[in-house]
């Protein structure tokens, strides 16, 4: 059997080549040996960082006064090659429900580190646009002009009307009640045309007027 030296197992010191002699004897005592290289090689790590996807760019309105808003946004998405699917989440800094301060864009900065350490980052931005006031006012809609008969002696008559129909782009059906400056079955003096402005206010306190003409 070979006698080789350092022998198998044994442990290798630093970079580089070590040759390893092994040497057979007979029976009779002759000899012979031969040589081979151990090469130990620099320590590359093989851990691929994982992958970070953040979301597309993000666009909220700020509160009236223009002083920023809370955004809300997914996470980034990590994916790794080594670690299983979803166990890597990312940490994103500033974090979705977070307060936007002013107007502008923020970067949003996601990171995603595996089990080894390795991380990887993207960024995305949160884009706090200013305050427009959007509000469509009501619409609303008068009955047809009104004619009655005066009572005896030309003193006036009591008109009754159908109160106008409000309708509104933001508020529920039905929610908006027209007001009237004349209510029906009021007493309309004289003779002649009298103007009723009947008025639709929505939930956000935009108004528009109507008229409907008693004669």
């Amino acid at each position: 059997m070979a006698r080789c030296y350092p022998q198998t197992g044994s442990f290798f010191q630093g970079l580089g080549i070590t040759a390893v002699h092994c040497t057979c004897t007979d029976s009779a005592g002759v000899s012979n040996s031969c040589v081979f290289n151990v090469n130990v090689l620099a320590f590359v790590p093989t851990n691929i960082p994982p992958l970070a996807t953040c979301p597309a760019d993000v666009n909220v309105v700020s509160f009236q006064g223009n002083i920023g808003s809370f955004a809300k946004f997914d996470n980034a998405v990590c994916s790794d090659s080594e670690d299983p699917a979803g166990s890597i989440i990312a940490s994103c800094d500033p974090q979705t429900d977070s307060f936007f301060q002013g107007l502008g864009n923020t970067a949003v900065n996601c990171t995603c580190t595996d089990s080894a350490g390795a991380s990887n980052s993207c960024e995305f931005n949160v884009f706090v646009l200013a305050f427009v006031l959007t509000n469509i006012p009501p619409v609303a809609i008068c009955p047809a002009d009104v004619t009655v008969v005066s009572v005896q002696g030309n003193t006036g008559s009591v008109a009754n009307f159908s109160n106008a129909v409000c309708s509104d782009s933001e508020d529920p059906a039905g929610s908006i009640i027209a007001s009237c400056d004349r209510q029906t079955g009021s007493f309309f003096q004289g003779l002649g045309i009298t103007a009723v402005t009947c008025t639709c206010t929505d939930s956000a306190g935009a108004p528009i007027h109507v008229y409907l003409m008693l004669m």
